[in-house]
């Protein structure tokens, strides 16, 4: 085949990785927990078409995937910051092949702000149809020159933008129940977080918001907002590793050690993480499908040099 139709082929292939066919599905997460408690939602996206398709892998802008909730009975709704941006497309992107499917794993809590009551939960991907070329995700690449828009300059810095996938594609919806902490403990400690004004409430988005308060843990090991506060997703790992420690038996705690796992491969990678991943899965207990996610983690971060590079930045 003569090189211009061979080009012309492969552009209106890759011109269907912006129409490509996308499935969204919430595979995993916990269904019941106490106030502030972490929440992490495993779920997938999946090329479900025929050629490959070019996907954005950020949360904004054009938003990208992400986990949308609301009251139960209401649709899932995007609940995070939004606001205006200097570059209005998706800088990070994903190529996924077809049959290919990609796992992401994030803890709602902070956003999700309920004392108590049913949530829906669901899974979504949403896209303006712009996205950079910053590769994150996805096993293979395809060349993205057919995809050329524009270029962008924003002051000194350049951003080529590609068409890329658009619209937006919803999971399964799950719901949890979240409830509030009555023990006599759990009691002591709520008032104790009043009245350093740690529990507070947003009337403009109403969101309750649990802040960090020194004496909780040494006054409240036991209490469900001592775990809360050290094992969601925005502490840090040694947090995490304390919401194990001193209370051992919670049953959130193997969804908090595959955080912890995945924090200890992104900032102590080498290049036999992958082999030391797979003696330690067997080990920990990882709710159903979480061991994919963090194989696929490892392999990432292998196999994509730039984001060790990010890391270490």
């Amino acid at each position: 085949m003569p090189r211009c139709l061979l080009y012309l082929a492969l552009t209106l292939t890759l011109t269907g990785a912006a129409n490509g066919q996308v499935a969204v599905e919430l595979l995993n997460m916990p269904t019941r927990v106490h106030s502030f408690e972490p929440v992490y939602v495993l779920y997938s996206i999946e090329n479900t078409g025929r050629a490959p398709v070019y996907l954005p892998a950020e949360g904004e802008p054009g938003r990208g995937p992400a986990v949308y909730f609301a009251p139960s009975g209401q649709t899932p709704r995007w609940t995070g910051l939004s606001g205006d941006r200097v570059v209005q497309h998706s800088e990070e992107v994903a190529w996924l092949a077809p049959g290919e499917r990609w796992l992401l794993y994030e803890d709602i809590s902070y956003w999700l702000g309920v004392l108590e009551g049913e949530v829906s939960v669901q899974a979504v991907l949403s896209s303006n149809g712009r996205c950079g070329n910053k590769q994150v995700a996805g096993k293979q690449s395809f060349p993205i020159e057919p995809l050329f828009i524009e270029t962008l300059e924003v002051g000194a810095k350049r951003y080529p933008v590609y068409r890329c996938w658009e619209g937006e594609a919803r999971s399964n919806t799950w719901t949890l129940v979240v409830e509030k902490p009555e023990s006599v403990v759990d009691k002591e400690a709520h008032d104790y977080l009043v009245r350093n004004g740690a529990l507070l409430h947003d009337e403009e988005t109403g969101r309750w918001l649990l802040i960090r308060v020194a004496g909780l843990e040494d006054r409240y090991p036991s209490s469900h907002y001592t775990y809360a506060f050290l094992a969601r997703g925005t502490s840090s790992a040694d947090r995490n590793r304390r919401a194990i420690a001193i209370q051992p038996n919670h049953h959130l705690n193997s969804w908090v050690k595959a955080a912890i796992a995945r924090d200890m491969l992104t900032s102590g990678f080498s290049e036999t993480a992958p082999s030391q991943l797979e003696h330690g899965l067997a080990e920990m207990d990882l709710p159903r499908g979480v061991g994919e996610y963090l194989r696929q983690h490892a392999w990432n971060l292998k196999h994509r040099p730039h984001l060790r590079e990010e890391i270490r930045e």
